[in-house]
């Protein structure tokens, strides 16, 4: 009976409890009821309350406030627009991959509101390449010189040259650099490196060679170790087959021979341009038909050189000279031999053969000689035969390299390999050791049952079973596989000193047998870096421009191909510190500079720094030169004061004295 009254007031209570729920959440539903009529009744008299000024507002005044909601309106659609704009931006900068091409890395980054990484500096403006020939510190100007500017620039077609800095690197790597003529003909060129000859050409840039009537002795021994070379029977012989010979070409070969016979040191400037006469009338060929070549008449003789004679030793009868008639005239816009008629070859050939060398210009005396090199390069097959012979005495260096490595490596494997079993069996020892120390002190131990005892020698069982199983293994897995022979200590020195010498048979096979330098690398707008071993000194940049405006541009069928000519101009990096800056300034975000940063910033031998001069070194020994001397100037202040101060006093230190002195 006290338990079913207990349960009729428990109900009774629960029945209570959620009477008063339901009337407070009644009361609170009035409440909100109340306060949301309020609030529509506050509303309605706002609304009521703006519908009465609108309508006290005159037209201007309604005018102004639609305008300010249709601006408030905009001003939002243009925030959430600006939102959505800046999440798909954010969303597709993250989807980017790198490395890129550059343009299209730049494009985007201008797109997307992307700046370059921290560590990516500004691109340091580089000194044109004829201006290393000036000190370090004018280099450092603003304004480069205008000569070294025309001097390292090219302006393609509209000149109809190449540019004086393009034909003085042919000319240096046809004697020093990757020809190499002086590997095929002995020591006929002293040593010289690429300054030595821009010093030279820089003498007949200033006017030096013209004030001093000569050419330098370098440019003149280039001109005369060219024309030997071209002029010379032996080597005519050497080259030419009589029986397989035209006769325009058997009679080409006796004129030259003849003109070689009068080469000296004095005479090269003569030679030069009878040689060159002599080669632009023999490309007049039957191909007339167009007005880029001559009409043939095989006219080839002598009679200018030989006083007006045309007679001609060992003649052939075959041959059949027509001296007699005049040539005829050039027809216009001829584009020979000689080139454009504009171009500096042309001009040169002019002007030599009216006056003296040294009042040709730089340009023009370079392009001489490059035409020359072209030529012996063309007429010469032993010298395409040298070139592909190097390549292949530099392919079985790099083979060598490769498979002394290779040998190195594995020798290097297999002498480490050795070692371990003695560091096992050490590591063995020690083991069986502590494990009977471990039996020894667990028998003299009182407290443990021999229950435990047999419990611990299974498990030791159990574990030496899976570690000989697992020995067992790793036997058969080696047999099965790969053998691994071991290598004592005297093979793995003799690997050592064998990748040794080939890796340094190979870099010297380098400096020797190389026969184009190739561009390193090139950067975003595709300037190529060029590094020659064979004067490491300094790093070329060839950096490509646009065509500079012209206002009047002259009908002509060699300027319709204008863009395709764009300007030329070399710069050069030859000091440690200018280095670092352009190399910082390289993204590896693209493709191209990434490439080119890995070339420039490798260890091995492309590692240009270490060739370059340390102006880092030597900026740092002139500062500290510079406060030596400021501490002594002070020093000496300090004595001279302290000098004064003992002399009115009465007495002087004998020791301040002689400071001051």
């Amino acid at each position: 009976a006290r338990e079913r009254k207990r349960q009729k007031d428990l109900e009774k209570a629960k029945q209570l409890k959620k009477k008063v729920e339901e009337e407070e959440k009644k009361r609170k539903a009035k409440l909100l009821q109340i306060e949301q009529e309020r609030k529509d009744k506050e509303k309605k008299r706002e609304e009521d309350e703006k519908k009465k000024k609108l309508l006290a507002l005159s037209i201007e005044q309604r005018i102004s406030l639609e305008k300010e909601k249709a601006a408030k309106a905009e001003a939002e659609r243009l925030k959430a627009e600006a939102e959505a704009k800046a999440k798909a931006l954010a969303e597709l900068i993250r989807k980017r991959k790198f490395p890129m091409d550059d343009k299209a890395l730049i494009l985007e980054d201008k797109k997307l509101g992307v700046k370059p990484p921290d560590d990516v500096t500004e691109s340091p403006v580089l000194p044109y390449a004829m201006m290393s020939l000036m000190p370090l510190v004018q280099q450092n100007d603003v304004k480069p010189p205008s000569w070294a500017v025309s001097a390292s620039s090219c302006m393609g077609a509209l000149s109809g040259s190449r540019g004086l800095m393009s034909d003085l690197l042919q000319v240096y790597h046809f004697f020093r650099g990757d020809v190499g003529i002086s590997n095929i003909f002995g020591d006929v060129v002293a040593p010289f490196t690429l300054k030595h000859l821009m010093h030279a050409v820089d003498e007949v840039r200033s006017g030096n060679a013209k004030a001093a009537k000569t050419i330098p002795p370098l440019i003149s021994h280039l001109f005369v170790i060219a024309l030997r070379i071209l002029t010379d029977e032996g080597e005519q012989d050497k080259n030419d087959d009589m029986e397989s010979l035209s006769p325009q070409d058997i009679q080409l070969r006796k004129d030259l021979v003849k003109l070689g016979g009068g080469l000296n040191s004095l005479s090269w400037s003569e030679i030069c341009f009878y040689y060159m006469d002599l080669m632009e009338r023999y490309y007049y060929t039957d191909a007339s038909a167009d007005s880029n070549v001559l009409p043939g008449n095989a006219l080839l003789d002598m009679k200018y050189f030989l006083g007006g004679g045309n007679e001609t030793e060992g003649s052939c009868e075959e041959v059949e000279l027509s001296v007699e008639k005049e040539d005829p005239p050039l027809p216009d816009r001829y584009l020979g031999y000689l080139g454009d008629q504009r171009g500096a070859l042309a001009k040169a050939h002019y002007k030599i053969s009216r006056q003296d060398p040294w009042n040709l210009t730089a340009e023009e005396l370079m392009s001489l000689l490059r035409a020359l090199t072209d030529d012996i390069i063309g007429s010469r097959p032993d010298l395409a035969e040298d070139i592909s012979k190097r390549g292949e005495e530099l392919h079985e260096l790099r083979k060598t390299k490769k498979l002394a490595e290779t040998n190195f490596r594995k020798v290097k494997a297999m002498y480490e390999a050795s070692k371990q079993p003695n560091i096992q069996a050490k590591e063995d020892d020690k083991s069986s050791s502590n494990n009977e120390d471990s039996k020894a002190k667990d028998q003299e131990s009182q407290g443990k049952s021999k229950a435990a005892i047999e419990i611990n020698s299974d498990t030791a069982d159990v574990i030496a079973d899976s570690k000989a199983d697992a020995a067992v293994q790793e036997k058969i897995k080696d047999k099965s596989t790969k053998p691994q022979p071991t290598a004592t200590k005297k093979e793995f020195e003799a690997a050592e000193k064998a990748n040794v010498k080939a890796t340094e048979a190979y870099e010297k096979g380098l400096k020797k047998l190389i026969s184009r330098t190739e561009p390193l690398g090139y950067d975003r707008n595709f300037n190529g870096v060029y590094f020659s071993l064979h004067d490491p000194s300094l790093l070329l940049v060839e950096a490509i421009g646009t065509p500079p405006k012209i206002s009047v541009i002259p009908k002509s069928p060699e300027l319709d191909s204008l863009h395709l000519n764009p300007n030329r101009s070399w710069y050069i990096i030859e000091t440690k510190s200018l280095f670092d800056k352009y190399l910082s300034s390289l993204d590896i975000r693209g493709i191209r500079e990434e490439s080119l940063f890995e070339e420039l910033s490798s260890s091995g031998l492309s590692s240009v720094r270490r060739f370059l001069f340390d102006d880092i070194k030597e900026k740092a020994s002139l500062l500290a030169q510079k406060r030596d001397f400021e501490e002594l100037q002070r020093k000496l202040k300090n004595a001279k004061i302290a000098c004064a101060a003992e002399e009115e006093g009465g007495r002087r230190s004998g020791r301040l004295a002689s400071l001051a002195q």
